[in-house]
């Protein structure tokens, strides 16, 4: 991954896929598959063209992954079925951040009925973790989401 530089040439080489609706990644949507088993960044957005610094209002939030496949499917349930203990007995990883809480929240709320919820999930493989962690530090950075916490 290139170094952020002043005229921000790496935000423009970002490999990011191309947008998918929520609703199709949830259990048996048709686009659900489509998430590769790999190390990346992702990002919720309230618009399903391309990610340019002139919109980052529309983004909700940024995150990375070991998996994004498994990160996906994380987001895609219910909030109300997530449970305060992890199978370790400690806190679930699932409540962690407040932010990942408040989105499904809103994913769940806005995808409610059959109208779209108009937020879409999008990724970019990484070679490894390192990098999506150096990938979603710069686009934390420089993309500012709302729904992103300050502990992160």
């Amino acid at each position: 991954m290139p170094e952020a530089s002043t005229d921000e040439n790496w935000f423009t080489a970002i490999p990011w896929s191309a947008p998918q609706a929520v609703e199709t990644l949830r259990r048996g949507g048709v686009n659900r598959d489509l998430v590769p088993k790999a190390p990346g960044v992702y990002a919720f957005t309230l618009f399903d063209g391309p990610i340019t610094l002139a919109t980052r209002l529309g983004v909700l939030y940024v995150g990375k992954a070991t998996t994004l496949r498994s990160r996906m499917k994380a987001y895609m349930i219910d909030p109300a079925t997530l449970s305060v203990t992890g199978r370790g007995g400690g806190l679930s990883t699932s409540l962690k951040h407040a932010g990942k809480v408040g989105l499904l929240v809103q994913i769940q709320q806005r995808s409610r009925g059959t109208a779209p919820s108009g937020i879409f999930y999008r990724w970019a493989v990484t070679h490894d973790e390192a990098e999506a962690r150096r990938l979603e530090l710069l686009l934390l950075n420089y993309l500012r989401p709302g729904l992103n916490t300050a502990d992160l």
